[in-house]
């Protein structure tokens, strides 16, 4: 069954007031505060891991009934480079979309690579929105999709983003590989997508803790 992966407009970044469960990997996010750069008018965007949607979008969703989300309040703000380059712009009403769908099982669900996924359904509901900045990947339903986050070191990080929470797990390391992980991090927020950042940085990490692991076993 075709599917599509939406990767939507990106315009803004995490407030301080946001909270993630680092516990997993991706984070989890339990409290999001959401500070807009600007905005071109699309009716859904997201900063990884999470997406928004506009008042108006979520009425239509709802109203057609579509399975594997839900919505959670999210706190908007604006900041100064938004309000000198958009000054006559007046942000609508926004909410979380929360995505705990299941391919094959639901109209919506994110992919290994954290990928907002959609059925036809879920798609038509979108053909009446603005989605002028939205890139759309046909897919398929069958494609390995959603499973529950794995474990990853726990490390305390509030009100920040990718960059940030990957940066703080660089500073902590004891190697040069640490060192790489954090400018890796970095580097994605303005670089490149956050997710590639993300995978590199824990491949890095995962090959140092198996190249200690192998350097114990061979000591005498």
């Amino acid at each position: 069954m075709t599917a599509y992966e939406l990767e939507p407009e990106v315009p803004g970044r995490y407030g301080d007031a946001t909270v993630f469960d680092t516990t997993f990997y991706p984070p989890l996010v339990t409290r999001l505060d959401f500070i807009f750069d600007g905005w071109m008018g699309d009716d859904l965007v997201r900063s990884y891991p999470v997406y928004l949607v506009t008042d108006r979008l979520r009425t239509a969703l709802e109203a057609a009934e579509i399975t594997g989300i839900n919505f959670d309040h999210v706190d908007v703000t604006t900041s100064d480079e938004f309000n000198e380059d958009f000054p006559d712009t007046e942000l609508p009403t926004w909410h979380w979309l929360r995505v705990p769908g299941f391919a094959g099982h639901d109209d919506a669900w994110t992919g290994l690579q954290g990928r907002l996924t959609v059925s036809q359904r879920f798609m038509d509901v979108l053909t009446g929105f603005n989605l002028t900045m939205c890139s759309i990947t046909p897919t398929h339903a069958d494609t390995p999709a959603h499973t529950a986050p794995a474990a990853a070191p726990q490390v305390e990080m509030k009100g920040r983003g990718t960059g940030h929470y990957l940066a703080n797990r660089g500073v902590q390391a004891s190697t040069m590989a640490g060192v790489t992980i954090a400018s890796l991090a970095i580097v994605a927020d303005e670089h490149r997508p956050a997710w590639v950042a993300l995978l590199i940085a824990w491949a890095v990490a995962s090959a140092v803790a198996v190249t200690r692991a192998r350097r114990r076993a061979d000591r005498p």
